[in-house]
């Protein structure tokens, strides 16, 4: 958490004006983004020490090859969720004195948009996949 709020200090957050949304902003994403990751990982250290890291090196988390079900479940609301809070970034440059424009509203709106979209694709990929399975 602390890595992620000097992240967003060193993007320009201005650190005595913003602080609680510095602070509100890592901790959302941390536990939205970050933690079913390493929940994850403590399953599969657990399970076989090898498998994550091959998650990794083989570039594993962008293609369609999953791990188990949990993976399969959590991978694209994490994706979804980084990307929409990246996108939401972008509205901070235009103007930060609107109050819907102030930081850290349209990061954690993207954030909380792109888990959302996530999810759903999710819920669409493992309906398709029960499709295939029953046929």
């Amino acid at each position: 958490m602390l890595f992620l709020s000097f992240t967003w200090y060193c993007m320009g957050a201005d650190l005595k004006r913003y602080w609680k949304g510095i602070i509100l902003l890592s901790v959302v994403f941390t536990n939205v983004l970050i933690l079913p990751y390493i929940f994850l990982f403590q399953l599969l250290d657990a399970i076989d020490n090898q498998k994550w890291k091959l998650y990794f090196q083989n570039s594993m988390y962008l293609s369609l090859t999953f791990l188990n079900d949990i993976d399969k479940i959590i991978r694209f609301p994490i994706i979804g969720g980084f990307i929409g809070c990246l996108l939401g970034s972008y509205i901070l440059a235009l103007d930060w004195y609107k109050p819907y424009q102030e930081f850290p509203l349209p990061c954690l709106l993207g954030l909380f948009a792109g888990f959302t979209v996530g999810s759903a694709f999710t819920i669409f990929m493992l309906a398709c996949f029960e499709h295939h399975k029953s046929d």
